[in-house]
């Protein structure tokens, strides 16, 4: 079902999970337009289609192809995303944190500069996807000449239409730089970055004071969205709403949709943060 945001409950807002771990496709279709109107012009292209099933399952070998074959044909909506080869790593330094961060007095080369404001470019971007899976190195990408990609949005806007105060935590970058391995918990506090690109700021500011609301973030990203086939794909989102009842016993909700309307007010609120 899909229901109404703003009748949940403080409590309820704040429970919000992602639900649907193996289906994607939405968020990083949502990732690429978002990079795209922000002008990082980072993330690899990625487009919605919807496709047959007789398609879709014509060389699956497995009972569950065959099964897929025999019923009656429809349409399922896909993420195509392209095949890239010649990928690097691209996890930042210790070094770069410490420069984003005013924890030195060392002065960066030119090409570390760079590299330390396409990071911050990045961290930027994965908190305004609400995409907590940056904190993994595995997720930091760069292309054949090593420049950085916005990789892997699967998981963005984890926490539903409205990003919660413990986001901002995106912008403490990895575990690395919080000096905690993979699997570990975060630590309660972390530092967060603090030096941001010139025009990276100026567009922001565009967004959060526009002379019309022609030039919210939000009309932009819906503009650039809607000659997708998928268009506007945040209707595709699964979400978890948790609460508690008379009691006080946690429970789990059902899983729901919210109105695509809501990630674009949830968005511009962002912007202004």
């Amino acid at each position: 079902p899909t229901i109404d945001f703003n009748k949940l409950s403080s409590s309820e807002k704040r429970s919000i999970r992602r639900t649907e771990w193996e289906f994607q496709g939405w968020s990083e279709i949502a990732g690429y337009h978002l990079d795209k109107v922000l002008g990082f012009n980072r993330k690899p292209p990625i487009v919605g289609r919807m496709i047959s099933s007789s398609v879709l399952f014509s060389s699956d070998p497995s009972w569950t192809g065959l099964f897929r074959r025999l019923l009656p044909t429809y349409q399922a909506p896909m993420a195509l995303v392209p095949w890239i080869s010649r990928l690097n790593r691209g996890a930042p330094s210790i070094p770069i944190r410490n420069w984003l961060t005013f924890n030195t007095s060392r002065t960066l080369t030119q090409s570390n500069r760079v590299e330390a404001l396409d990071v911050s470019d990045k961290l930027v971007f994965d908190y305004m996807a609400d995409d907590h899976d940056t904190q993994g190195v595995q997720n930091w990408r760069s292309d054949h000449a090593f420049k950085l990609l916005h990789w892997d949005s699967g998981l963005g806007w984890r926490e539903g239409p409205y990003s919660h105060t413990g986001c901002l935590d995106i912008l403490c970058g990895t575990k690395e730089w919080k000096g905690v391995k993979h699997h570990d918990p975060n630590p309660p506090n972390c530092q967060k970055i603090c030096r941001f690109r010139n025009s990276t700021i100026a567009r922001l500011k565009v967004f959060g004071a526009p002379s019309s609301s022609k030039g919210r973030l939000s009309v932009e990203l819906r503009n650039s969205l809607k000659d997708d086939p998928l268009s506007p794909v945040f209707h595709w989102g699964l979400y978890r709403v948790s609460g508690t009842d008379k009691d006080g016993v946690k429970r789990e909700g059902p899983t729901v949709h919210f109105k695509p309307e809501v990630f674009s007010a949830g968005l511009d609120d962002k912007v202004n943060h």
